[in-house]
């Protein structure tokens, strides 16, 4: 009996699609050698084929709470890197970024369907006084490094009640440990209410998981050859008072902030996603994830946002490379990575504002995009710096520029 195409090994799957025409003999070769290089990463997923590698760069310092942090980014895009690298060194020149987490708790589920709410609310709170004890009885471990359940609420809608506990998962990310425990006080509860529960998983509503943080930048950081310090601030204040006006503005303000920061998640093999629905359920109440405003001689940042992240377990600690990102980090805690991945955030934010508002943003973002052409060019080792730069002199930034360029290389 034939097998079905997931019951293949990663290798049976790449003949099956170079057989079917699917890939080319050197797009075969190339899966081939990813995963003699990275075996122990195929095995992570499902109906694997290779990896899909991305650029492993660092910025240092990033100065956070007045600590220097030698920090890690995984992104294609080189303009983020720079722009985080630019950031991090003229907020390092005063105080550097200062953070506060008041607490990092995460949302699970639990709901009934039911045709009398009242009723089941009332039985529900006899029951509500032992949860801690349920929770520490299903995850003695996580109350023993100091997490469990920490709050709880109750809430009703037409024909529905609903539990939210809320559980500190200490270091971990903790989506599975909350779905665990989220499914067991279920039943526990079904038993108790002698009611079925219609589901029972962890939220991603990331409320209890915000990081408030701040920086003061000097005037004489900001100045540029045709433009004051003082003058930069002016400008930077009047985009964000519009940031906060408008939708088209706003949007583009806050992906230029997750650049960084998606960056950084990558990069210490944490989910991109949950943080990204998170942000988004965030900014239903306003418009900018930042705000810039000049105060005592100083342009002073502020940044808000949930981070739903951990600095262990999945694949945090199973990815290589991210095992390397946590320790160049050197952090002890999650907190203290929420703290850094902000301060990320703020600092691509600082030097975007900054670019709009003097030479644009284009002129910086295609110079280091000259190296992707050369790339697509089919420009190889020391050819793609040759390539590079001299689109750079001529500052024409285009694919068939780029081929012609090689071409003449080539000879």
């Amino acid at each position: 009996m034939e097998k079905k195409f997931y019951e293949l090994t990663s290798q049976e799957r790449i003949k099956q699609l170079f057989d079917n025409q699917k890939i080319t003999d050197e797009q075969e070769q190339y899966l081939l050698a990813s995963l003699k290089e990275a075996s122990d990463v195929i095995s992570l997923s499902e109906n694997t084929i290779g990896t899909n590698s991305l650029p492993f760069s660092v910025i240092y310092p990033l100065k956070v709470n007045g600590n220097n942090y030698l920090v890690p980014m995984s992104i294609e895009e080189p303009s983020v890197v720079a722009a985080a690298a630019n950031g991090a060194k003229r907020a390092t020149q005063g105080l550097g970024f200062n953070t506060e987490i008041s607490e990092k708790l995460i949302a699970g589920q639990i709901v009934w369907q039911t045709n009398n709410t009242d009723i089941l609310v009332s039985e529900l709170q006899v029951h509500t006084d032992d949860l801690k004890k349920k929770v520490a009885e299903i995850k003695p471990s996580l109350v023993k490094r100091g997490g469990g359940l920490v709050d709880f609420q109750i809430n009703t809608y037409s024909g529905f009640v609903e539990l939210i506990l809320f559980i500190d998962t200490v270091d971990a990310m903790g989506a599975n440990i909350v779905n665990t425990i989220c499914e067991t006080v279920a039943t526990q509860l079904d038993e108790e209410l002698q009611q079925q529960h219609l589901f029972a998983i962890l939220s991603n509503v990331a409320e209890r998981q915000l990081v408030n943080c701040r920086v003061e930048i000097p005037f004489e950081e900001l100045k540029t050859a045709a433009l004051s310090g003082e003058e930069v601030a002016k400008r930077i204040n009047e985009l964000s008072q519009f940031t906060q006006l408008s939708d088209y503005r706003a949007a583009t303000n806050n992906k230029g902030i997750l650049n960084g920061i998606f960056a950084v998640l990558q990069a210490t093999g944490n989910d991109t996603r949950a943080v990204s629905v998170a942000v988004a359920e965030y900014l239903k109440n306003q418009k900018s994830l930042s705000s810039w405003k000049i105060s005592d001689e100083k342009l002073v940042g502020k940044l808000e946002l949930p981070l739903p992240i951990g600095s262990i377990g999945g694949a945090i600690s199973s990815l290589p490379t991210a095992k390397i990102a946590i320790q160049l980090l050197g952090i002890r805690d999650v907190k203290e990575l929420m703290s850094v991945v902000a301060s990320v955030g703020l600092a691509n934010n600082l030097s975007a504002m900054r670019a709009i508002v003097t030479t644009g943003i284009q002129e910086g973002h295609m110079s280091l995009q000259a190296k992707s052409l050369a790339i697509a060019a089919g420009a190889k080792d020391d050819e793609i710096t040759a390539v590079y730069k001299q689109l750079n002199e001529l500052k024409q930034y285009d694919l068939e520029t780029a081929k012609q360029i090689l071409k003449k290389i080539r000879g």
